[in-house]
């Protein structure tokens, strides 16, 4: 795990990860990308 990296609750790290940046989700990946996953996916199921 790279320095200054934040992982949030309920992450799996299953492997190595950049510093300064966050993490979110498993499979793991950077939170703000995984974010707008999330809601790219919520947004379609609206319809």
């Amino acid at each position: 795990i790279g320095e200054k990296a934040v992982i949030l609750g309920q992450t799996g790290v299953t492997k190595s990860v950049e510093g300064n940046k966050t993490y979110f989700g498993t499979p793991i990946a950077e939170s703000r990308q995984k974010l707008k996953e999330l809601a790219t996916l919520k947004s379609l199921t609206k319809k």
